[in-house]
């Protein structure tokens, strides 16, 4: 797939995400950052969760790398990457991509029916169009290329099933908080993640981090320790809070965090990195299932 549709899916993405997180600009006094990944956790359905989510980034040209579990959460995943980014120079490498969903048999009968409730009137996607876009995409056709994105970034930022009611949201709250958050707020990027390590002037991620503590207009996520992860298992994580907003249910309103940033630092695997396969490139679950804290804790 031409890289131009993926960045411009991804630029969309962005885009929705940003206007979410308004201090982003003054986290870096508006210097230029590498985005190192994004994440995205969808309900599972006939025509959502993770095959919904890896057919559409796969037209685009993304290949699966990994995958994890998080049990205290019922949370499955996978890690995709751009095709060819492994030679790509690390300051300027397409971010990854992070897709999630659950699994619904290892939790009660009453959330099972709640979350059914509302993903059984998800419409079926079109597949066939979408892979027709696709090819055509893939031969040079700008038209399609342009329609390609857009309709990518449409189906992946939206919410195919209705505003739940404020009761459906507390009681899936109760049982798992992460899904509670995904029911609520529908299918987004709930984080993008930044590359500290490209960023020449910090040492370490513990240096960005004393350099943003003290900012009155974010708070780090202390869930498990400010930083998750360590050299020995090649990336380090960091990620403010989510910021506590009213939002919309079907019948009123409710408490909840909006998205969150998260700071990435990777450990180099030879001596002169230069490309994004010279770094560890992949995600451990015990780190994310601490960093995901960030969206309710």
């Amino acid at each position: 797939m031409n890289i131009r549709v993926c960045q411009h899916t991804i630029q969309s993405l962005w885009d929705s995400y940003e206007k979410s997180i308004p201090y982003i600009g003054q986290l870096f006094n508006d210097h230029s950052y590498t985005l190192d990944h994004f994440a995205i956790i969808d309900l599972p359905s006939h025509s959502s969760g993770i095959p919904h989510l890896k057919k559409i980034f796969g037209e685009l040209g993304f290949l699966q790398k990994g995958s994890g579990y998080l049990p205290d959460k019922q949370n499955d995943f996978l890690w995709m990457a751009f095709k060819g980014v492994e030679k790509q120079k690390a300051e300027c490498s397409t971010p990854q991509t992070v897709i999630a969903d659950f699994r619904l048999d290892e939790l009660s009968s009453t959330t099972r029916r709640v979350i059914h409730k509302y993903t059984s009137t998800i419409k079926a996607f079109d597949y066939t169009g979408f892979a027709q876009l696709a090819k055509d995409a893939r031969h040079g056709n700008k038209t399609a290329e342009d329609h390609l994105a857009a309709a990518a970034a449409q189906e992946l930022w939206s919410r195919p099933w209705s505003l739940p009611t404020t009761k459906d949201y507390l009681l899936v709250k109760e049982e798992n908080q992460l899904l509670a958050w995904v029911l609520l707020h529908g299918r987004k990027v709930n984080h993008f993640g930044i590359s500290i390590h490209l960023n020449n002037r910090y040492t370490s991620l513990e240096s960005f981090n004393k350099d943003i503590i003290g900012s009155k207009f974010v708070k780090l996520n202390n869930f498990a320790g400010e930083v998750k992860g360590n050299r020995e298992g090649g990336i380090e994580q960091s990620s403010t809070l989510g910021r506590e907003e009213l939002t919309p249910t079907a019948d009123g309103e409710v408490l909840a965090n909006n998205s969150f940033i998260e700071f990435v630092w990777r450990f180099p695997l030879n001596d002169n990195p230069l490309y994004w396969g010279d770094y560890y490139n992949g995600f451990i679950p015990k780190n994310a299932n601490n960093v995901i804290e960030s969206i309710y804790n």
